[in-house]
C-alpha cells in the first residue's frame, strides 16, 4: 500500500473499532429478544454457534431461523449473519445497544460479513467480494471499508426502523468462525473470512484500538 491509502485504511480501521468499543462499554442489563437468520457462505458451513457462553440472566429470547425468509420473525428484531459466523456475548453487545434505545420499533441488522458479501436476496447465496484464501488488495480493500464505515455512521444513535426492502443496518460486531474447525479462526473484525495472511495486521490493529478505547471509557 501506499502511504496514502495506509493512512486512509488506519483512520477507517480506527473508526469501526471504536465503534464496537462503545458497546463494550455500555450499561446493557440484559440481551433483547432477537431473531437470527443465517445466509450461505461459499466456504460451505452450514451453521455456528448463535451465542456461545452468554450467561442466562443476561440473555433474551434467541429464535434461530436458519436461512427463512424474514417475514418469519413474528415481530422480533432480525439479526442476519453468514451461516459460519459464531456470535458470542461480545458480539452481541451491539445489538443489545441498539435496541434497548428503540423499545418497540424492531430493526434489521447484520453482521459485517454480511454486508461485505451482498446476499443475492432473502435465503439465497452470499457472494464474498473475495475468496478466503486471497485476501483483497489496497484497490479493492479501501472502498469495502469505506462503505462499512459508512454504513455504521448511525453508530451510537439509535437506528431508526428500517423500512421494507431497505439495507439492514451494518452492525459494527467481531465474529469467529466454527469452533470446530481443525485449526479455528481468531476473532476477526471483518468476518470468519477475514484472518487471511494479508488481514492479519488489520485485525490487530483494530484489537489494538479497541483495546485502547475500552480502557479509556473504564
Amino acid at each position: 500500500m501506499t502511504a496514502d491509502i495506509e493512512d486512509l485504511v488506519g483512520n477507517l480501521v480506527r473508526a469501526m473499532a471504536r465503534r464496537e468499543a462503545a458497546a463494550l462499554t455500555s450499561t446493557a442489563d440484559r440481551l433483547p429478544d432477537l431473531a437470527v437468520r443465517s445466509v450461505a457462505c461459499p466456504c460451505g458451513a452450514v451453521a455456528a454457534g448463535l451465542a456461545d457462553g452468554l450467561p442466562p440472566a443476561r440473555r433474551g429470547e434467541v429464535l434461530d431461523l436458519g436461512a427463512d425468509a424474514p417475514a418469519a420473525t413474528g415481530g422480533l428484531p432480525l439479526l442476519t449473519r453468514l451461516a459460519c459466523e459464531r456470535l458470542d456475548n461480545r458480539s452481541l453487545l451491539p445489538v443489545a445497544v441498539a435496541l434497548l434505545r428503540r423499545p418497540g420499533h424492531p430493526v434489521r441488522l447484520r453482521t459485517r460479513a454480511v454486508a461485505l458479501r451482498e446476499p443475492a436476496g432473502p435465503g439465497g447465496p452470499a457472494r464474498p467480494p473475495w475468496p478466503p484464501s486471497d485476501p483483497p488488495g489496497p484497490g479493492e480493500l479501501l472502498p469495502a471499508l469505506r462503505r462499512l464505515n459508512d454504513e455504521e455512521a448511525w453508530w451510537p444513535a439509535p437506528p431508526s426502523a428500517a423500512p421494507a426492502g431497505a439495507p439492514a443496518w451494518t452492525l459494527p460486531v467481531t465474529t469467529q468462525g466454527p469452533p470446530a474447525e481443525p485449526e479455528p479462526r481468531g476473532a476477526a473484525f471483518l468476518g470468519p473470512h477475514g484472518d487471511g495472511p494479508g488481514l492479519a495486521e488489520l485485525n490487530e490493529a483494530y484489537a489494538r484500538h479497541r483495546m485502547d478505547a475500552v480502557l479509556k471509557a473504564l
